[in-house]
């Protein structure tokens, strides 16, 4: 007697998306794949998003943006769902920090990667408990520094590394000092963003209403010192126009309203 066999789909999940809830399909596939964030998970400061596979289908392809993420070891595995962990501020989801897979919804396999580095290799971890996950990502979040400049901060202020002044769950030591304006080359006021301890690196920069104004081709895995914002001297609203991430070096990006910050060079501004 011949038996027949079902041929799976193989689809691409994209870990970037940053939608709450809802459906996607990747490419012309037809297949859709239902997405589902929750909030405060495993712990307070983070937030988890899960991907479920619908239909005859598993995960062929796990990306982030336009590249493919490797060491997932997904052949012949029949992964059904995928999660993925990011920091509670990490607001357009810009640095995942652990990813799980599962072909049950029961037991997980997580993986991690290099964080000081861009990297697409992730490795297995031996997270088999919510603690041990829980412990993973505080390693990681102390590891990274990761910050959201608030571009609107009152001077002499201070901020936390969710861009608000209420300390968050993550990194509630993390504090920005932001000064006085300085008066530069007579046709600029200098806003001087400085953190306590230590070096940090920059997710986004954040305005009035909770805006988010992305930084273009910024670098997350350069740490910085600190951050200036500029205006102009007359500007009595005191629009930032241009941005400062001071390292080794500084790095220069340009305010282009609702498109946020894009990078420039130092002889351009």
């Amino acid at each position: 007697m011949v038996t027949g066999t079902t041929t799976k789909t193989s689809v691409v999940v994209d870990i970037g998306k940053t939608e709450n809830t809802g459906q996607y399909k990747y490419g012309n596939t037809q297949h859709k794949i239902t997405l589902h964030k929750i909030d405060h998970q495993p712990d307070k400061g983070y937030k988890k998003y899960v991907h479920t596979l619908t239909g005859d289908c598993v995960v062929g392809t796990i990306r982030y943006g336009n590249k493919d993420q490797n060491g997932f070891d997904l052949k012949d595995q029949n992964c059904i769902e995928v999660t993925v962990y990011y920091l509670e501020h990490d607001r357009n989801n810009a640095f995942p920090f652990i990813v799980g897979i599962t072909k049950d919804k029961t037991s997980y396999e997580y993986f991690t990667k290099d964080h000081s580095a861009d990297s697409t290799n992730w490795g297995k971890t031996d997270i088999t408990s919510d603690d041990a996950l829980k412990n993973k990502l505080s390693e990681i979040n102390k590891a990274t520094h990761l910050v959201l400049l608030n571009v609107d901060a009152e001077t002499r202020s201070t901020y936390y590394s969710n861009g608000t002044k209420t300390s968050p769950f993550t990194h509630p030591n993390i504090e920005i000092k932001v000064s006085e304006p300085k008066c530069v080359q007579t046709v600029y006021k200098k806003f001087d963003h400085t953190p306590t301890g230590g070096s940090i690196r920059i997710l986004n920069t954040v305005g009035k209403g909770s805006s988010l104004y992305p930084l273009i081709s910024s670098d997350l895995y350069t740490c910085y010192t600190s951050a200036h914002f500029y205006t102009w001297s007359g500007d009595k609203e005191n629009n930032k126009i241009l941005l400062e991430l001071k390292s080794t070096g500084s790095m220069y990006f340009k305010f282009e309203g609702g498109n946020g910050y894009t990078t420039v060079e130092a002889n351009q501004t």
